[in-house]
C-alpha cells in the first residue's frame, strides 16, 4: 500500500529538524572537521532526496 503523500512531508520535514539539531550552534570549521556530523547530515539528505523522489512519482504536483 501506497504511503499518503503528507506522510513524505513529514519525513522532510523531520530530517530537516534533525539537521539542523545536528549543526546547530556549530560553524562551516566545526562541521567541516567533524566526520561524525557529516556523515549524519547526508543521510538525511539521502533520506530527503529518496522522500521527494517518491513523492515525485506518487503526486508530482505537491513535488513541484
Amino acid at each position: 500500500m501506497p504511503r499518503d503523500s503528507h506522510a513524505y512531508l513529514r519525513d522532510i520535514a523531520l530530517c530537516i529538524d534533525r539537521i539542523d539539531r545536528f549543526t546547530g550552534g556549530h560553524s562551516q570549521v566545526d562541521y567541516v572537521s567533524d566526520d561524525l556530523v557529516q556523515a549524519a547530515v547526508e543521510r538525511q539528505l539521502t533520506i530527503i532526496g529518496e522522500a521527494i523522489s517518491q513523492l515525485a512519482r506518487q503526486d508530482e504536483q505537491t513535488a513541484v
